[in-house]
This record gives structure tokens, sequence and C-alpha cells, in this order.
């Protein structure tokens, strides 16, 4: 689940939103798993911000993984195209190595592959 706010307040509401329903439903939110990604925040040092679902306090993080997407706080997509390169890279040199013959498929199917 993702919850967007533009400001503390509200993202204070959903949290306490979302924990009393599930308090209702009895299902629990495991903090612990819990990232608060602050967009383009000014670095402060008497402006701490804290977040809680329920009783229990959520990390801020600088970056954060969901769906295999990495969201960084500078809103970068440079960790994504490195990392999907390099997943590209490795699959492309397993299905080179893995014994295909180029001579023996269609061209159009090696310059997808490539």
């Amino acid at each position: 689940m993702v919850l967007v706010s533009l400001s503390k307040q509200g993202m204070d509401n959903m949290l306490d939103i979302c924990w009393k329903y599930s308090q209702k439903w009895r299902y629990f939110y495991n903090a612990a798993k819990c990232k608060v990604v602050i967009f383009n925040d000014r670095p402060s040092k008497t402006n701490r911000h804290v977040f809680k679902i329920g009783p229990e306090p959520v990390d801020v993080s600088d970056s954060y993984c969901h769906l295999g997407i990495v969201c960084s706080k500078s809103l970068s997509t440079k960790v994504n195209i490195q990392d999907n390169c390099a997943k590209l890279r490795g699959t492309y040199f397993s299905v080179v190595n893995g014994g295909i013959d180029v001579t023996s498929v269609n061209p159009i199917i090696v310059r997808t592959i490539y």
C-alpha cells in the first residue's frame, strides 16, 4: 500500500485511518516493514519528522522499494536504470551462453533478444 500526502498532518491522518481500520478488521501492520519517504525535504536539525502507525514508529528513509521500483527522495531514476541494465545484461548473456545458435535463429528474434 502506498500513501501520498502533501503535508505531515495529512499523512498522520491517513496512517491513523489505516490503524483504526486494521483494528476494526483485526489485522496488524508491521511498522518495521513500513517506510516514509519525504520528497524534496529541506534538511533541518530542529524539524525531525516522527510518524506512527498505531503505537509503533515508522522509519523515515531516503529510498524505498515498492513492487521492484526504487523510489528515492530526490526522485532520481538512476538506480532503477542501472538495476534494469544489469538484469538485461544477465538475461542476454544467459540466453547467448545457453547454446542458441545465432545462425539458425530468425534475425528479427536475435535483434529483439539483443
